[in-house]
Formats: structure tokens, C-alpha cells, sequence
């Protein structure tokens, strides 16, 4: 099977296994994974003024379609730091990136698919090193490209050779909330627009700065409560009033709660009418002519058509995704509109029709737990949104999506307000959270847990794709419409299950500190014991489930070995070093060894498991160790793969005294969420924070 071109070389699926004599070949085989954007974030879909691109811009990189079949004309994967932005005509596109600790802007023919070339980004003397580019925009002739920090001050460079335009320190700490960064049509004007540094005590404020003299020519100031949001869309055109404007979702609370979108003109700040909704919206845009809004649902994740500037109902109605939609955009033909939905998919619509005239699947959600099918070919990949998809190993292709069940949406997004305005999705616990799988022995079960969202452990049935029963203690759990769920305050904090599928282990954050670890039978679902315990941050049943190994939060906590049929503790292990906390644990296939991961003293203890007695220290030296917190054994036991923050994947030899000297190198820095070796030992999954997943294996 040819894997995409995606992955530059298309190497066939590798026969040789990943070993200690295959280190020094091995390389990204395939790489996938088109991303999806934080809501409230200014991501989202853009159609190029000519019609011939669809542009999908995530924290992953720019995603390049064609917008009458959506087939994938190319993919510049660019590293998340935030700051990024398409040109107005869709054929050129800017983000940031590091080089030895200092920002830089990487430029890209959105055309051809390739680099206009890097420049750096010119500071103000005195600026400390913590501010960080927040915003960019490129002008609408292409000539001109402005960058704000997060401190305020905006620097202004010529495209494409980078040349320095201006550096204005003006507003210099007037804020650490830049908003937006917005050239208007004619290029003449660069509207710069925050919040104050009192958090909106003073309100929102506009500069207008003229960009051939660089004086301010404009400000207005709204009153605290009042102004746009900190995403949404500009119109193409000018208001009847003369004045550029644009459309920014919003939500205000009291005593008459109101969602919708607010229509400012932003020169001004003036608001000329509040379009209500029965939802916040959780996207919006507007065709390239100004003629037509489109934009999302945050509840029913329907996509809605109106005329824009009539303040009328929807004029087309759509069904949307399955989960809530971050993208969208509309053509100037009245009659053709896209979405994009954190359920993975790219979707196009025509009016009249209730279903997607194409679609395009790849868009994977921030995503955690990655495991391989039995038959190494399937891969299946948790998200933090609660679903699972079940992808082709080589081609990234989606098989089938384990789709979250509970409705509605709001029951684990919430609204939350920030000062009275400012509107935004969030996680219940932030998107730093944890939502981890595990492979029951026979691939029919998939067992799921989230350390949010207040989900008991869930078995999915991998045929059908959907949960087959829960898991949890009766005592924090409760009924509602919706089935199951953990009391409000609690949720699960790790997982682990018995290589034989016959015994669940699993904790709880409770609000009494109640870190007890519930060892439950798999098949009925019932809790056998709890057996009291600080709380643990790895934990993991040897091969032969006769022992469950956990190591804790704190600093010097000890690794403890645990019987699971009696609860009893069968050996505690003390760590050597005052600031050692383990990170990861993990038994060799055959039983013999237990491996524990101290990132912060840069090391890799090997346990025997008769005695407890370490048996072996592997000490990372410290010029590779950038954070290394994930660890995975080799099918064969032989070999441990360690990730760490810089997107480097290095391998050690099980018995020798050093990592081996070629590590593997993912394509910019990036950090690795999990990893997976596929059962046959040949290729290893790899999920970053860009949401992207790497397969590594031996290069022919």
C-alpha cells in the first residue's frame, strides 16, 4: 500500500521490524492529520477571491482544497505558536516559528505549496523577552506584513524581503490583550484594536494608524461590556456609513441574557445592529462580495445562510456536524457554503440540498490516547472532545468514527464569560486534560477514559462503534437523561487494563482529596476493592495482571507495588533523589522488568521483578533531555522509544548504558502527547500537540 504524498517519500509498508539494528534507518514513514482550531480563536476556512481554493487554517497548518470536490491539493504543516494568517486574495499565508529562541515569520505561496522565505521580527529596545508575537496580517496588495505583541507593540515589514517598515512602541504596555490586527481594503489605514490593560475597565480601544506617515489618525473607545469579540469576520465591504465593519459573535449575561452577532463598525466602535440568535455562535463568515453571513450553531452544530446586512432569519439552513463546528465560509454565488466540525470533517453545501455535496475527513481534534488495532493496519486515536476515530495506519483515511453520544453539545462545552463579555468555549478542565484507550485482548473492546467531562470509564464495542457499558464506583456517579456520568466535582484521573482484559484499575479526583485506586472486574463492571493511595500519576498491571505498579504525584512519592486481587501492598520502591517524580511506567513484555521514567533527574530505572532491586540505571544526559515524559516498550521488549518537548524521539537498547546515537527528528519542534508501537513491532504512532499523527518505521 503507497502512503500518501503527504509524507514526502511514498514508502511501502516496512517489513523490517523497528530493533536496535534498525535505529540508525528509520524515519517518518507517513504523517497526517489536517488539525482543528480552539473555539473563539479566529481559525477557521477561507475561499480564495479567484474561487479556486479552499483554505483550512489550524494550529496544524495551512490545509489547501479544492473547493468543488474538496480533494486535498496540498498541506503546509506549520508549528503551533500561535500567530497566523491568510492573505485577503488566498495566495499567500505567514506564521510564526522559532529559530535559536527568537520568533520568526515563515512565509508561503498558498499557489504552489512553496516557501517565500523566512524573516525575523523586528522588537523595540526595551521590550521584555516574555512578550510574544500575538497577531499578524498581511496587507491587501501583499506588500505589507504587520505583527503585534502581546505588550503592544506593532512592527510593520515589506514583503517579501522583509525589510523593516516601522516598530512603534506607542502602546507599549497598554495591554496584554491584543484582539485584532486588521488592514483595511485600501491599505491605507491599519486598524489595531484591544483591550485595556484594566481588563476592560476603560473598554476596548481602536487605533487607527496611517500606513505611509505611521501617525494614528483614528482612536475610539467603547465603554466596559460593549465591543466586538476577540473573533470573527470583516466585511469586504464599507458600511453605509462609510465605515469599514465587521461581524463578531457574542454573548451578553444579566438580567436579559442574549447570543448572537454584533455588527461594529470598527473604526468607530459603533455598534449598528445586534443580530440575536437563540446560541452563541461558535463560527461565522462571510463571502468574499460581503452579500452572505454564514455561520454555526454552538448547540445544534447546524450551519445557517443569511443576507447579510438584513437582519432577517436564516435564508438556508444545513445539518451541520457532529460536533461543534470551528470553521466556516461561503461563496459569492449565493448558493454554496463550508464547514468544517471538530468531528473531523470538511463539508461542502449547496442550497436545496440537505446533504454535503462533498466532504473531506482528517480534520482530527486535539487528540491523546493512541492505540493499534490487532492487525497493526487500523489505528484508533482519542480525542479530547470524547470521540475516538479509527483511522488506515498508512493512509490517515478515517474507517470509522466511535462518535461521543451525549446531547446536548452544552452537557460538556460550556459558555463562560470572561469580565461580562468576551464569550468562549472551553474545556471543563482545560484541553490540557487527559482522555486515554486501551485495547482489550480480543480488539472487541476499547476502553476509554477522560479526566474530564465527568465520563465514567467507558467500553466501546469496536464493531459497532458504540459504548458497550461503563465503568464506575455507584457511589460518585449518578443517572441523568443522558446515561451515567460522575458527580460534577470528580473526574477519572488514570486507567489501566490487565493485559487479559479482566480487571480494570482506575482513580478519581474527588473533593475530599480522595485518591483511592477502585480495581473493578471488566466484564460485570463491578467494583471488587479500593485500595487507599496518594494521588498517582502512572500506573500500570504487569503482564500477567498479578500486579498493578503506580508512581506518584509528588516529589519522592514511592513506586509501589500492588497486589490486585487483595489490595495489599507487595513492596514499596524509594527513589534515590530528592526531586524525582515518575512520569511513566512500564513492564517489558516478558514480566522481568519494571522501566520508570524520571524526566527530572534524567533517568530510566530497570526494575527486577523478583526482587524489586534495581537491576539497571539509564542516565539521559542532560543536553538531550527536553522534557522527556513519554516512554513505550517494543512488542519484543528490546527497545523503549522516549519523547520529548522538542520533537526528538530517541530509543534505548533494553541492557545497555546509553540511548542510541540516531534519534528520530519530527519535522519541527513539537511535543508528544502519546505513542504506540503496532503489535508487530514494525512501526511506531506517534500523536503531537498539533494534532498531527507521525507513523515512524524503518525506510527502505
Amino acid at each position: 500500500m503507497a502512503l500518501p504524498v503527504l509524507a514526502g517519500t511514498p514508502y511501502p509498508a516496512p517489513a523490517e521490524p523497528i530493533s536496535a539494528a534498525s535505529t540508525a534507518r528509520l524515519a517518518v514513514l507517513a504523517e497526517y492529520g489536517l488539525g482543528t482550531a480552539p473555539l473563539s480563536s479566529g481559525y477557521g476556512l477561507q475561499l480564495s477571491l479567484d474561487g479556486q481554493r479552499l483554505i483550512v487554517t489550524s494550529p496544524a497548518g495551512f490545509a489547501v482544497l479544492s473547493p468543488v470536490d474538496l480533494t486535498l491539493q496540498r498541506f503546509i504543516p506549520a508549528p503551533d505558536l500561535g500567530a497566523r494568517v491568510v492573505s485577503r486574495d488566498g495566495t499567500r499565508a505567514a506564521n510564526l516559528a522559532d529559530r535559536e529562541g527568537g520568533e520568526i515569520v515563515q512565509l508561503w505561496d498558498l499557489v504552489s505549496g512553496q516557501s517565500l522565505g523566512e524573516h525575523s521580527v523586528p522588537r523595540w529596545p526595551t521590550q521584555q523577552d516574555y512578550a510574544r508575537v500575538a497577531l499578524l496580517d498581511i496587507s491587501p496588495d501583499n506588500s505589507l506584513l504587520a505583527a503585534v505583541y502581546s505588550d503592544g507593540v506593532v512592527a510593520v515589514i515589506d514583503l517579501p524581503d522583509g525589510n523593516l517598515v516601522k516598530v512603534l512602541a506607542w502602546y507599549i504596555d497598554y495591554t496584554d490583550t491584543p484582539m485584532f490586527l486588521h488592514f483595511s481594503q485600501s491599505g491605507k489605514t491599519l486598524y489595531y484594536i484591544y483591550l485595556d490593560v484594566g481588563y476592560g475597565e476603560q473598554g476596548i480601544q481602536s487605533r487607527g494608524l496611517n500606513t505611509t506617515s505611521w501617525t494614528e489618525e483614528s482612536y475610539f473607545a467603547t465603554k466596559k461590556g460593549r465591543g466586538p469579540s476577540r473573533y470573527g469576520v470583516f466585511s469586504p465591504t464599507l458600511s453605509d456609513t462609510g465605515f469599514e465593519f465587521g461581524y463578531f459573535p457574542v454573548a451578553y449575561y444579566g438580567g436579559n441574557s442574549r447570543w448572537g452577532i454584533d455588527v461594529f463598525d470598527f473604526t468607530t466602535l459603533y455598534e449598528r445592529y445586534f443580530l440575536e440568535m437563540p446560541d452563541y455562535p461558535s463560527a461565522v463568515g462571510i463571502s468574499s462580495d460581503g452579500r452572505w453571513l454564514v455561520s454555526a450553531s454552538s448547540v445544534t452544530d447546524k450551519v445557517e445562510v443569511r443576507e447579510a446586512e438584513k437582519n432577517r432569519p436564516p435564508v438556508f439552513t444545513f445539518a451541520g456536524h457532529d460536533n461543534l463546528v470551528w470553521g466556516v465560509a461561503a461563496a459569492p454565488d449565493g448558493q454554496t457554503f463550508y464547514s468544517v466540525g471538530m468531528d473531523g470533517m470538511l463539508r461542502k453545501w449547496v442550497a436545496g440540498s440537505e446533504s454535503p455535496a462533498a466532504e473531506h475527513d482528517g480534520f482530527l481534534p486535539a487528540l491523546d490516547g493512541i492505540t493499534f488495532a490487532s492487525d497493526s493496519g487500523r489505528l484508533r486515536v482519542a480525542a479530547l472532545t470524547g470521540s475516538i476515530f479509527e483511522i488506515d495506519t498508512l493512509t490517515g483515511r478515517f474507517v470509522k468514527t466511535f462518535a461521543d453520544p451525549r446531547e446536548p453539545r452544552r452537557y460538556y462545552w460550556k459558555v463562560s464569560t470572561f469580565d461580562a463579555f468576551f464569550p468562549e468555549f472551553r474545556r471543563v478542565a482545560g484541553t490540557e486534560g487527559d482522555c486515554t484507550i486501551a485495547p482489550g485482548t480480543d480488539d472487541a473492546l476499547l476502553a476509554q477514559s477522560c479526566d474530564y467531562g465527568f465520563l465514567p470509564i467507558r467500553l466501546w464495542d469496536t464493531a459497532l462503534g458504540s459504548v458497550a457499558r461503563t465503568i464506575s464506583d455507584a457511589s460518585y456517579t449518578v443517572q441523568d437523561k443522558w446515561g451515567p456520568r460522575l458527580k460534577t466535582s470528580i473526574g477519572n484521573a488514570l486507567m489501566a487494563l490487565s493485559a487479559d482484559g479482566q480487571w480494570m484499575a482506575a482513580t478519581y479526583h474527588t473533593p475530599l482529596d480522595n485518591n483511592a485506586i477502585r480495581i473493578f472486574e471488566t466484564s460485570s463492571g463491578r467494583l471488587m476493592r479500593t485500595i487507599a493511595s496518594r494521588r498517582v500519576e502512572a500506573m500500570v498491571f504487569s503482564p500477567d495482571g498479578a500486579r498493578l505498579a503506580t508512581a506518584g504525584w509528588e516529589a519522592r512519592q514511592p513506586i509501589r507495588i500492588l497486589d490486585p486481587q487483595t489490595g495489599k501492598v507487595v513492596k514499596e520502591i524509594r527513589l534515590s533523589q530528592d526531586s524525582s517524580r515518575i512520569d511513566a511506567l512500564a513492564f517489558t513484555p516478558d514480566g522481568s522488568l519494571l522501566l520508570a521514567l524520571d524526566s527530572s533527574a534524567g533517568t530510566v530505572d530497570a526494575y527486577n521483578t523478583t526482587s524489586w532491586e534495581l537491576a539497571q540505571r539509564l542516565t539521559i544526559p542532560e543536553e538531550l533531555n527536553f522534557g522527556i515524559e513519554k516512554m513505550r516498550v517494543s512488542p519484543d521488549g528490546s527497545l523503549v522509544a522516549l519523547a520529548d518537548y522538542s520533537g526528538a524521539i530517541n530509543f534505548w537498547e533494553v541492557g545497555s548504558d546509553s540511548l542510541m546515537p540516531d534519534p528520530v527528528q519530527l519535522p519541527y519542534a513539537v511535543r508528544t502527547r502519546e505513542m504506540a508501537f503496532s503489535p508487530d513491532g514494525r512501526l511506531l504512532a506517534v500523536v503531537g500537540t498539533d494534532n498531527r499523527v507521525r507513523i515512524i518505521g524503518v525506510a527502505p
